[in-house]
């Protein structure tokens, strides 16, 4: 699937709208996230429940991986304009 593709996919649920979310787009239902697209689409990150990501893990183990989140997340636009004013202040 092309990020396109998921784009179209996520959007094409009730209520689904896309919104920023750091350095990516997210898409949410009633404003909760429910996948994130990172910039280039190379892969998408769905939020779960536990059960539904074990099955997955285990009927195509190279498919899903969990979120590395031992680095920290990138800062929004907003974050380094805030950033760049405090260094100037």
């Amino acid at each position: 699937m092309t990020a396109d593709d998921i784009r179209a996919l996520a959007l094409s649920l009730p209520l689904a709208e896309e919104q920023p979310h750091f350095d990516r787009a997210s898409f949410r239902v009633k404003g909760r996230i429910f996948a994130t697209l990172p910039p280039g689409g190379e892969q998408v990150v769905l939020k779960l429940p536990a059960e539904i990501k074990e099955s997955l893990r285990q009927s195509d183990p190279d498919a899903i991986v969990p979120v590395d989140r031992t680095r920290p997340l990138p800062l929004s636009d907003a974050q380094r304009q805030l950033w760049l004013l405090e260094q100037v202040a």
